[in-house]
């Protein structure tokens, strides 16, 4: 009888397996919200020890382990003038990214129906490629930060190569052109034609309001009217 009831106690304690990755899951999201209202609130320090605790304990777990999470914790890296730390997250980024997207792509080419590979080609297209993107160019604004213009320019060359939709990276394009003291001008036209012939959500996405519109319009002396 004795040992029924220790049975029982034992299967009664055992874990649910898919349980207990739901509530990992929670966990881990809820840690990376309060990450995410520090980071907002200023604290760069209290949002690093967060992103970095989450790291640490949970390295191979599919919430940590992508290139979103290193794009954040590089930012904390950057706001906080830590650059050689922000280009190791972001250079993190960019590889996770590579390879999440050519693992995408294999998908594509290995789905048995036409809806399985779309829904691969529109996670590619929609998260990972732009994911890349910005990876690279958050790579871009590190090398900036230090006036490094030529590698500065050939990392935002990459992002745009990856994405050309990405207004954020046509704007720092010339921004980055006009810090190192070059030709700016086609760089801030071809931002403005970019963002005039984008919907508004992609000027959303990529955070591009009248300000920046109206700062390359005014460097081109409203020529683009």
């Amino acid at each position: 009888m004795r040992a029924a009831v220790l049975a029982l106690l034992i299967v009664g304690c055992a874990s649910n397996p898919q349980k207990e990755r739901e509530e990992l899951a929670k966990l881990i999201q809820s840690r990376m919200q309060t990450a995410n209202r520090l980071f907002e609130v200023g604290d760069y320090e209290g949002s690093l020890r967060v992103r970095k605790e989450l790291l640490r304990r949970y390295p191979s777990h599919p919430l940590v382990r992508n290139h979103y999470f290193y794009l954040w914790l590089g930012d904390c890296y950057m706001r906080l003038g830590e650059y050689m730390k922000a280009w190791d997250a972001y250079g993190k980024a960019a590889k996770v990214a590579e390879a999440e997207l050519d693992e995408a792509r294999q998908r594509v080419l290995a789905a048995s129906t036409a809806h399985e590979a779309k829904r691969w080609r529109k996670l590619a297209d929609e998260r990972l490629r732009p994911g890349l993107a910005a990876a690279h160019r958050r790579l871009a604004k590190v090398l900036s930060a230090k006036k490094q213009w030529d590698a500065a320019l050939k990392q935002i060359d990459y992002a745009i190569a990856i994405c050309p939709e990405d207004l954020r990276a046509l704007y720092l394009r010339a921004r980055i052109l006009e810090k190192a003291g070059r030709d700016a001008r086609g760089a801030w036209r071809g931002f403005v034609e970019a963002a005039k012939r984008a919907p508004e959500v992609d000027l959303a996405a990529y955070n591009i309001g009248k300000k920046e519109i109206s700062e390359a319009e005014a460097k081109l002396g409203g020529a683009s009217k």
